[in-house]
């Protein structure tokens, strides 16, 4: 049997594998970097759609602004503009 490190029944694998696991254990326990993370993507993502809101009203497409009420139930306000209801169906 030869020492292939993609094979965990190798002592190549296993070790390969125990090492990966300590690196994984220590990055999912560090909640400082996570939330550090979780913030710099919260804010990419507001940037990044309140760009594509701006640009969209640059070129002429009427948008309504956003939605910035506390009561939404989210982890962040979105940058986007509400959603339009729905007509009712007239009989």
């Amino acid at each position: 049997m030869t020492d292939d490190p993609d094979n965990p029944t190798t002592i190549g694998g296993w070790i390969r594998s125990f090492l990966l696991a300590r690196q994984l254990k220590a990055g999912y326990t560090d909640q400082a970097a996570i939330s550090r993370d979780y913030e710099r993507l919260i804010a990419a993502e507001d940037a990044a759609a309140a760009a594509a809101w701006e640009q969209m009203r640059a070129d002429g497409v009427p948008v309504a602004q956003p939605q910035t009420e506390p009561e939404i139930p989210s982890a962040h306000v979105p940058a986007g503009p509400e959603p339009e209801p729905e007509p009712e169906a007239e009989l």
